[in-house]
């Protein structure tokens, strides 16, 4: 019995993601606030990507469509792929080169974007929304940076944003693991392209582990900001929320589960929780055997991370997450937020009628109750299992201490405090 309401469970979870995803009323925008993102009808949008960057050239049809499937099960909303090989030579699974002459941004070859539509098009059939980069620009293992110039960057961005300005679920993501450098220009010059042919489609840009902001964060054509840090990411979401003129910030990139270098589900928690507490409008989970397809992928698309990274989801979409402002102060969490890879991030509701602490270790917080609206609700949320616990209910009032009882459910010290102002 218990296994036939566990497989109802879930059946009703992946109907749940399919009724979510294939309603998004796209194409996004910057909502009024410039704070988050939203969809034509001015609903918030979670961006909740997954990587699977080398997607177009490293898949066929039939896989594009089992790791599609996979990511709308799971619940992501996002995922974001590079449009071309990385070296001048690569072809897709097909054999067919982006370009009729390796390396002549002016001579596309159809073929080989007559498959990046059909995955494009697949992708947006799911409700995605896709994060493509037109041309990868790092100088690891990346060949552009030597192709594209001044004298055909404009139009490479003209064909890919004519190419795909009808797809409304697609928006841009220049550079690639590089700061811009001698290719500012350049970079200017494909966003200037898209911007003329694809005015509704939106663009930011990705560094050399830094924000995009330090290069493009008063460019018109830069809608939103990149986060990008293998460390402690919310020191670069903060300067992001608080740069002027406000744009919305996501965590573009950090640690990949299982990807040689021992970040496992925990770390992928963690660096989700500080990006979104701290200011964030969505994240990338990303897994090493995924983003670059070696022979591991399947099993990879099934670690615990990435069945983990639906409770990011289930916590922050059916509260007002968009309405949160970042505690940086420590004005709401006064005491045990510590620092480092210990910090625990809180974030408030504008009408205060909701604060977030995420925990990444177990410790006593203290949080100032008079900074809520009304009595409150209590709540430990399990990032692992995505479960609650009661803790209680209390008065609006002085300062009152908190501590999770003992490890989650994956055997780590990881919790998420929900309080909230309880109605009537």
């Amino acid at each position: 019995m218990m296994i036939i309401i566990f497989v109802f469970t879930l059946a009703l979870f992946f109907l749940s993601c399919d009724a979510v995803n294939s309603t998004v009323a796209f194409p996004l925008k910057v909502s009024d606030s410039k704070r988050y993102l939203v969809e034509q009808n001015n609903q918030p949008f979670l961006y909740h990507a997954d990587t699977g960057w080398q997607l177009i050239w490293k898949l066929t049809k039939d896989e594009a469509e089992l790791y599609l499937e996979n990511r709308r099960q799971k619940g992501f909303t996002a995922i974001q792929l590079q449009l071309l090989p990385h070296r001048l030579n690569q072809t897709n699974r097909d054999g067919h080169n982006p370009f009729l002459s390796p390396g002549d941004f002016a001579n596309p070859n159809p073929a080989y974007f007559e498959h990046a539509d059909w995955v494009l098009t697949r992708a947006g059939q799911k409700g995605f929304c896709v994060m493509l980069a037109p041309n990868w620009l790092s100088a690891w293992e990346q060949d552009w940076r030597h192709y594209l110039n001044e004298e055909n960057a404009e139009n490479w961005g003209r064909y890919v944003g004519t190419r795909y300005g009808t797809f409304n679920h697609v928006m841009w993501m220049h550079g690639g693991d590089v700061d811009p450098g001698d290719l500012t220009e350049e970079t200017r010059l494909v966003a200037k392209g898209i911007r003329a042919t694809a005015p509704h489609q939106l663009q930011t840009y990705h560094a050399g582990a830094k924000s995009s902001s330090n290069f493009f964060h008063t460019d018109d054509w830069l809608d939103w900001n990149t986060a990008y840090n293998y460390g402690d990411v919310y020191p670069q979401v903060y300067e992001d929320y608080s740069k002027k003129p406000i744009k919305p910030v996501f965590l573009g990139e950090s640690h990949y589960e299982d990807n040689n270098n021992d970040q496992y589900a925990y770390r992928m928690r963690k660096q989700a929780y500080w990006a979104m507490l701290s200011g964030a409008v969505g994240h990338a989970y990303g897994h090493g055997s995924i983003w670059q397809f070696t022979e591991h992928w399947v099993k990879g698309m099934d670690a615990p991370g990435a069945f983990q990274m639906r409770h990011v989801r289930s916590l922050l979409e059916p509260r007002k997450w968009y309405d949160l402002a970042p505690d940086m102060e420590h004005r709401t969490v006064v005491n045990g937020y510590e620092s480092g890879d210990n910090y625990a991030p809180a974030a408030r509701s504008t009408d205060g009628r909701l604060v977030l602490v995420y925990m990444p270790t177990i410790r006593t917080i203290t949080v100032d109750m008079s900074k809520l609206a009304g009595s409150v609700k209590a709540v430990w949320y399990d990032p692992a299992s995505g479960t609650y616990t009661d803790v209680g209910e209390f008065d609006n009032t002085g300062k009152v201490d908190f501590k999770p009882s003992g490890t989650n459910s994956d055997g780590e010290s990881d919790w998420v405090l929900i309080l909230g102002v309880q109605d009537g």
